[in-house]
């Protein structure tokens, strides 16, 4: 009978030791993916600073390019109107010079149109990269929610394994 009780208190004792090895493992593992998730979380930030400082680069360079078109409409407009142009081209004295005079205005006509096309790429691209920097702030966000449900995850298993240890 005695045997009996000793191989009864040792398969206790064995089933009570696996029950402690796996809840170990389970803590360290859940640990891990803690320690995991919030790696990633800080790549998440990281790399949402990144994105808004590259939204603000754009932005200003959007808001240069605006102050560069605004101001060639200015000179453009101060130095003489479509009729102002009109009438320096009727007023030429002879052909080489209605041609030199046509020729400015097609290359200020060009130079405004391809300041107008820089401003318009300018927007867009502070439009694409504010658009990434929100899209990298909540994937931090959502990684900073991913760790803080490993952390509890995490603690649970601690919990348990410190259980199992007591029984």
């Amino acid at each position: 009978e005695q045997a009996t009780d000793v191989e009864g208190i040792q398969a206790a004792l064995d089933a009570a030791n696996d029950r402690l090895e796996q809840a170990t493992i389970a803590a360290a593992q859940a640990a891990e993916a803690f320690n995991g998730a919030r790696w990633e979380a800080g790549q998440a930030r990281i790399d949402a600073r990144r994105a808004a400082a590259v939204a603000a680069e754009a932005a200003e360079d959007a808001e240069r390019q605006l102050k560069a078109y605004q101001g060639s409409l200015v000179t453009s407009y101060t130095h003489g109107s479509s009729l102002g142009a009109l009438s320096s081209v009727a007023e030429s004295d002879g052909l080489s010079e209605l041609v030199q005079r046509s020729a400015t205005m097609r290359n200020s006509e060009a130079a405004m149109d391809a300041r107008y096309e820089d401003l318009q790429d300018a927007q867009e691209e502070a439009e694409d990269a504010a658009d990434d920097a929100e899209d990298a702030r909540e994937e931090a966000e959502d990684a900073e929610a991913r760790a803080r449900g490993a952390r509890d995850a995490a603690r649970v298993a601690a919990d348990d394994a410190a259980a199992a240890a007591q029984t």
